[in-house]
């Protein structure tokens, strides 16, 4: 299982720490399995520190309410995005993105 901090950091961390803490707020938890991915473009800046990459990924998820399983959920979908990736001492980390179609 990934912690959070070592694929993310900057806006997208707080983004997706600020999701996490509504979800446990509320005794939920969210499952997510990636079944398939392509990577569609990479683009690299000239000092080799910054990157863009487009990928079109298959994702499935499920919500489980621990209080109440009423309100468990589930789906499954495909959807392009753009990730803004940075090189640091602790090598590459997702610093933005954005859901580009779905």
């Amino acid at each position: 299982m990934w912690v959070l901090g070592q694929v993310l950091e900057g806006e997208m961390l707080r983004s997706w720490r600020d999701r996490v803490s509504d979800v446990e707020r509320n005794g939920w938890y969210w499952e997510y399995k990636l079944v398939g991915l392509n990577i569609d473009s990479v683009t690299v800046s000239d000092d080799g520190r910054r990157a863009t990459v487009e990928a079109t990924l298959q994702e499935a998820a499920r919500l489980v309410d621990t209080k109440n399983s009423e309100h468990n959920d589930s789906y499954r979908t495909t959807y392009t995005t753009r990730y803004e990736l940075r090189y640091g001492t602790n090598g590459w980390r997702i610093t933005g993105g954005a859901v580009l179609r779905t």
